[in-house]
């Protein structure tokens, strides 16, 4: 069982990474591993301080090479989906919302008129993901930046 108090008090001998290797920028065959919603707050733009719902959908990446390449097994990259809501709190079907939650779902075989379905229907589902980096001062980091069916 985890102690907080036990983990603070612990002495290591070994140093602690420095840099995190990223994944190379390329098309991979993923499944996706977990799916989650939550609520933030905005923090900058027109609609400062208002909440939005953000569906955190976590791919494993399943490549030897890129595994070894960067030391992280599993292999798991995370992308990041606002998502347009009506006043109830319902997802918005309107024409140009939810765009790329749309794109999700057609990649995952999923957005189908009258197919009764929900977030957690994504869970390991197999797709193709392109993987892209930004830079964020020092750190390279990947992001998702297309989906597409298998």
């Amino acid at each position: 069982m985890f102690s907080p108090q036990e983990f603070v008090q612990t002495q290591y001998q070994e140093s602690t990474a420095t840099v995190r290797i990223p994944v190379e920028a390329k098309d991979y065959a993923a499944q996706i591993s977990k799916v989650e919603a939550r609520e933030v707050t905005i923090g900058k733009g027109e609609r400062v301080g208002q909440k939005a719902i953000v569906l955190d959908v976590i791919y494993n990446i399943d490549d030897a090479e890129q595994k070894t390449l960067t030391g992280r097994d599993p292999l798991a990259i995370r992308q990041s989906i606002f998502l347009d809501t009506t006043e109830r709190g319902g997802l918005d079907f309107g024409k140009g919302k939810n765009v790329r939650l749309g794109r999700l779902r057609e990649a995952a075989g999923q957005n189908a008129e009258g197919q009764a379905w929900s977030p957690g229907m994504l869970s390991g589902v197999m797709v193709r993901v392109q993987v892209g980096q930004r830079i964020d001062g020092e750190d390279i980091y990947e992001d998702i930046k297309k989906v597409t069916g298998i």
